[in-house]
C-alpha cells in the first residue's frame, strides 16, 4: 500500500482533543470516514458508529437515504443509501487536498483491514482510490454538482457495489 505519511497532519491531530463533540470539520471528516468505511454500507452499522460520536441520524425514506449531522457545527454532514450502495461524507470548509490527506491518514493509521490502495480516476476524471476490500472511494468537491478539485469544499463517496 502506498500512502503518503504526513507528519505535520499527524502532529496536529494528536495535539487536539478527542473527536466526539468537536465542531472542527477535520475531526468530523475523520469520524465520517471511519463510519462510512467500517459501516460497510450498512445503515445500522454506520448509524451506530456515528451516534457513538454524537451525530444525529435522520432517515429520509422518501429520498431513499439516511442523513447524518454532527452534534456541533454545520460545516460537515454525511448521508447514505438505505440499501448497501454508498456512504458519502462532505465538508463545506475543507478542500479536496485536505480531505484526501485525511483519508490517507485513516488508511495508514486507522483500525481496519485494508491492505492496499490503488489510485485511479472515475468517468468524470476525478480521483478515486480502490481499497483492497473492493470499496471504491471517489474524491470530489461538495455540492449537488461536484467538481474534481476544490480549495473550499470536499466530498468522499464510498461505493460498496464496485461503483
Amino acid at each position: 500500500m502506498h500512502i503518503a505519511f504526513r507528519p505535520a497532519l499527524v502532529l496536529t491531530l494528536l495535539a487536539a482533543p478527542a473527536f466526539a463533540q468537536d465542531e472542527r470539520p477535520v475531526y468530523q471528516m475523520l469520524e465520517g470516514i471511519e463510519a462510512c468505511l467500517l459501516g460497510a454500507g450498512a445503515v445500522d452499522a454506520t448509524s451506530k458508529l456515528l451516534t457513538k460520536a454524537s451525530w444525529t441520524v435522520e432517515p429520509d425514506p422518501e429520498a431513499g437515504i439516511v442523513d447524518f449531522l454532527p452534534g456541533e457545527g454545520t460545516d460537515t454532514f454525511a448521508f447514505m443509501s438505505n440499501t448497501v450502495g454508498y456512504c458519502h461524507v462532505e465538508a463545506m470548509a475543507l478542500g479536496t487536498v485536505s480531505t484526501a490527506g485525511l483519508l490517507e491518514l485513516f488508511l495508514a493509521e486507522g483500525d481496519h483491514d485494508i491492505t492496499s490502495v490503488t489510485t485511479g480516476t472515475n468517468e468524470a476524471g476525478c480521483a478515486t482510490q480502490t481499497l483492497s476490500n473492493g470499496v471504491v472511494v471517489e474524491i470530489t468537491s461538495a455540492g449537488n454538482d461536484p467538481v474534481c478539485t476544490s480549495d473550499m469544499t470536499s466530498g468522499l463517496r464510498f461505493l460498496f457495489t464496485g461503483g
